[in-house]
């Protein structure tokens, strides 16, 4: 039994066996009973139907049980593999992948289309301002664009980028005021 080591599995592999051994008993049990009172009471006509009607017990009782029994002790064993791979994940270091994670959000903040950035210059060229830079925090669809030192929040959609409000995305104000101290 220490093959399993989550209770669930354990439970269902005895609850398997259990069924498969006691299934196994009472056809066994069944099929003498039922070939010894034929020879005795002669309730068949003829030998083969005799043989028959006992193979057919066999089979559909055994496979009723078989079955049972077997499928329990199959989940079993997918709730334990299911359990180890778990137990895995939880001791492999996750620092190593936020690391990478931290990296590659990096190489987005810096990666701009050229037709995004024409998008945003052009439209505050439409209001009269000149951007001095564009900042891409790690949020997808946002920008940042410097007017005069001054920030503002422009969401990009697919034709004309929009105005927004810094109060109404505070990971964004909170992740530019870090980033702006830094």
């Amino acid at each position: 039994m220490k093959r399993y080591s989550n209770g669930v599995a354990k439970f269902l592999f005895i609850i398997g066996l259990f069924i498969t051994i006691i299934g196994f008993c009472t056809v066994s049990l069944f099929v003498y009973l039922e070939f010894s009172d034929s020879n005795h009471y002669n309730y068949y006509g003829s030998e083969n139907e005799r043989f028959r009607m006992i193979i057919q017990t066999v089979f559909y009782s055994y496979n009723s049980f078989g079955f049972s029994g077997i499928f329990m002790i199959a989940a079993a064993e997918l709730i334990q593999v299911l359990h180890n791979h778990h137990k895995k994940l939880e001791e492999t270091p996750t620092v190593v992948y936020q690391k990478q994670e931290e990296e590659e959000k990096q190489e987005e903040v810096v990666r701009l289309k050229a037709s995004e950035q024409y998008k945003v210059h052009h439209f505050f060229e439409q209001l009269g301002l000149d951007v001095e830079e564009i900042i891409v925090p790690p949020f997808e669809g946002y920008i940042i664009a410097l007017i005069n030192e001054e920030a503002h929040l422009v969401e990009l959609g697919e034709f004309q980028p929009k105005l927004l409000k810094f109060e109404n995305y505070p990971e964004i104000l909170d992740w530019f005021t870090n980033q702006s101290r830094s």
